[in-house]
């Protein structure tokens, strides 16, 4: 009896596990673990949903943004071609009125109501109608004030001579001129007049390209760091620029040699793109048209991040958001871990 004693006491001196705080303890780190498994899921969720298709937008974006530009640049070409063709048509109609073709000078003040009457309905479009002789001394003109320095025998700025005459008079039709005056170049559209005594006289129209492309340009709305150029290929000169900045450059002249539309990325500097469109008209005469040389060359650029900055604004928005609403599921389920932990 005395040996059994110290057993028993050892027994019931033994620790005893409590099988319930195991079981909370697995639970409270299934619940950890899963919670840190459903955090990385949102945060993977946010990213394929936001940054991954970021790049697949903003290329996708600056191809369509691209294809705009080509259509901006083919616009701008077809309304200067037009100009230059309904002008001449004008010219041609106008010509073939009988006023117009009387040299007698009674009959000029009725001419020049004529003159004026187109003068008025192409206005923003040209800044001069002169009737000119065989030799293309001007005979009489609109606006008032260039009739009236005619009649007072003063010079014009710009004057048909008789060396641009005589292929309007041995071939016909209407024929671009381009005169310089100071710094600028004037362009003038002659046509012939057949005169009632046989003779064959002119009628010319001076274009305002600087005041009908601005307005073209304005028309179309363009984003403010869009540029454009309108360019003379023979002379280089600028005709009409959009913006001070870019400004056209020697480097840039390589886009006159351009027979057909073209694109260049990465210039005139390495964060635009530059889309060139020749501008061909009737009156240009070469053997081929792979050897015309274009009358005027237009130019857009723009730069090549444009349309996509709200894009990305946006998808960094969504980022953003998607982070702090993660944030939120976080902290919640920290405190509803927390609040298990204590119960336990």
């Amino acid at each position: 009896m005395s040996i059994s004693q110290p057993t028993q006491q050892n027994a019931s001196s033994a620790p005893v596990i409590d099988n319930s705080d195991m079981a909370n303890e697995r639970t409270t780190l299934v619940i950890v673990l899963v919670l840190i498994a459903g955090v990385l899921l949102l945060i993977a969720l946010v990213v394929a949903l936001t940054l991954i298709p970021a790049q697949t937008l903003l290329r996708t974006i600056g191809q369509q943004v691209g294809v705009q530009q080509e259509q901006i640049s083919g616009v701008l070409t077809n309304q200067v071609e037009s100009l230059f063709n309904v002008t001449a048509n004008d010219l041609l109609s106008l010509a073939q009125h009988a006023e117009i073709q009387s040299n007698a000078p009674g009959i000029y003040p009725t001419a020049r109501i004529l003159l004026d009457e187109l003068g008025k309905r192409r206005a923003g479009q040209i800044t001069a109608l002169v009737r000119v002789d065989t030799s293309g001394a001007p005979l009489y003109a609109w606006p008032e004030t260039l009739n009236t320095a005619i009649t007072n025998g003063q010079p014009l700025d710009w004057r048909i001579d008789a060396g641009v005459m005589r292929p309007i008079i041995e071939q016909g039709g209407v024929q671009l001129v381009k005169r310089t005056v100071g710094a600028n170049t004037i362009y003038l559209l002659v046509s012939p007049v057949s005169v009632k005594n046989g003779s064959t006289e002119g009628l010319v129209v001076a274009l305002d390209l600087k005041a009908f492309i601005a307005q073209s340009v304005n028309a179309l709305q363009l984003p403010d760091a869009t540029q454009f150029w309108l360019v003379d290929p023979d002379t280089t000169q600028v005709i009409y620029q959009r913006n001070p900045q870019p400004a056209w450059t020697a480097a840039d002249n390589t886009l006159l040699a351009a027979r057909a539309m073209n694109t260049q990325a990465q210039f005139p500097s390495a964060d635009r793109t530059t889309v060139s469109a020749p501008i061909f008209t009737a009156f240009v005469q070469a053997s081929s048209s792979s050897s015309r040389t274009p009358a005027l060359t237009v130019a857009l650029s723009r730069l090549s991040s444009e349309g996509q900055g709200d894009v990305y604004n946006t998808l960094n928005s969504l980022f953003v958001g998607g982070l702090i609403v993660v944030l939120i599921i976080v902290l919640m389920g920290a405190g509803l871990g927390r609040y298990m932990i204590l119960q336990g």
